[in-house]
């Protein structure tokens, strides 16, 4: 009885009113108020399992009761772990009062040579008190030759490196915390393209002012601080190249995509191509400079992640409503798709990428694209033909950049293509 009245008490503390916070694990509820625990035991699909006090009783807060979208930055370890909970699984978190005391004891191998010596530079930007963030850190791994352009990688959700760790931060990881930017299909594409690579981790949380915009709304601070990074991993570099090159945008989940579209229409006369893939907020207006774009929607069937924060502006309803600008935009639905990436989607993303990269960097300035000479993808029915000079674009059809992708976009959105790109 004792053990049920502490943790409907907690639960009142929890969502009532704000507790006193010590140094602990900072969790915030549906009504804004954050409250510090000891410990995070593990996340189910009932909800998460935490402990007030070291030696305290265990209590299950409910995915309901979190303000989800602010823990997507304010614990992304736990953020992480509730997206496996959407299938059924429960994760061993083990958080704060929960670390194994011989954890605990073990000194951090950390990252052997120096960083630069890799071609790895990073740099922290921090936010002024009228911005949406209170620090960006960005990490680039540089190409051995001169760079052509960066392309950046942008999870919705991201774990950040063990503490006393030189890792790249977590926008520079897979799911599977495999270092893309040293290894794997992505360097091989960057590599092949003559690009760096850029991982982020904005913490809007700490140090902010009530009411400040979420980080993806790019036009009220993050978008500059991405750029300024930029320029100071150029100086720091002696690569002043890098202040100047196209940069590629990869956006995954609901905070990744919609960081990714909405840069790219904020300030489009830099950005060579984007694909935002499975988010949500796309807000920001296209214009006629940036609709020239090359840019891919990826949307999931059975993809409903979006709901759990209030999102809006998908990527069906934006392609539908911005047609007559006839933009170089692709629209694809992946069947039976959930809210994660699958090896279709990056197999396509890459099919994408790898298409749409030579012709935009190339001897200086972006290049145009030429949509006489591309393919056209029609959704009822699923099919792909050549496009012309006389082609009508009309919401029931999409632009495919070439014939190579154009058979993937038709396979995927058949349920058909064969996923090469091992995650």
């Amino acid at each position: 009885m004792k053990t049920l009245m502490s943790s409907a008490l907690l639960l009142i503390l929890f969502v009532g009113f704000a507790v006193p916070t010590a140094s602990g694990i900072p969790i915030t509820s549906s009504k804004g108020k954050t409250v510090d625990f000891a410990g995070v035991k593990s996340a189910s699909p009932a909800g998460l399992e935490v402990q007030f006090k070291k030696d305290g009783p265990l209590m299950t807060l409910p995915w309901g009761r979190l303000d989800l979208r602010k823990l997507e930055t304010e614990n992304p370890k736990i953020h992480v772990a509730r997206k496996k909970t959407l299938g059924g699984e429960k994760v061993e978190l083990n958080m704060g009062s929960f670390v194994p005391e011989k954890v605990m004891e073990e000194k951090p191998s950390g990252r052997p040579g120096k960083l630069e010596a890799q071609g790895i530079y990073e740099t922290t930007i921090k936010g002024k008190s009228s911005e949406n963030f209170s620090t960006m850190e960005v990490a680039i791994k540089l190409p051995g030759g001169k760079t052509r352009g960066v392309f950046v990688y942008l999870t919705g959700a991201a774990v950040p490196a063990p503490e006393g760790e030189k890792y790249f931060r977590a926008g520079l990881f897979d799911t599977t915390s495999t270092p893309i930017a040293t290894s794997g299909p992505w360097f091989n594409f960057a590599t092949q393209h003559g690009l760096a690579i850029l991982g982020l981790v904005v913490d809007e949380a700490s140090g902010m002012k009530k009411g400040a915009a979420p980080y993806y709304e790019v036009s009220k601070g993050t978008g500059d601080a991405l750029y300024r990074a930029i320029d100071v991993i150029a100086g720091s570099s002696k690569r002043a190249e890098l202040k100047t090159v196209p940069i590629l945008l990869y956006g995954r989940d609901v905070g990744g995509g919609a960081f990714a579209y909405n840069l790219s229409q904020w300030k489009p006369e830099r950005i060579a191509a984007v694909v935002a893939s499975k988010g949500a907020f796309y807000d920001a207006e296209p214009t006629e400079a940036s609709a020239k774009v090359p840019l891919m929607f990826i949307q999931g069937e059975y993809d409903n992640d979006w709901e759990s924060y209030n999102g809006k502006n998908l990527g069906n309803e934006v392609f539908g409503k911005h047609v007559k600008l006839t933009p170089n935009w692709v629209y694809a639905l992946e069947p039976r798709g959930t809210s994660g990436d699958s090896l279709q989607v990056f197999t396509l993303t890459q099919a994408f990428f790898n298409a749409v990269t030579p012709m935009r960097i190339g001897g200086g300035e972006l290049k145009n694209i030429d949509k006489s000479s591309s393919w056209v993808g029609g959704f009822e029915p699923k099919k792909i033909t050549k496009a012309g000079s006389g082609t009508e674009w009309t919401a029931e059809k999409c632009w495919l950049p070439d014939a190579r992708f154009a058979k993937a976009w038709l396979a995927f959105i058949s349920g058909t293509l064969q996923g090469t790109v091992p995650e």
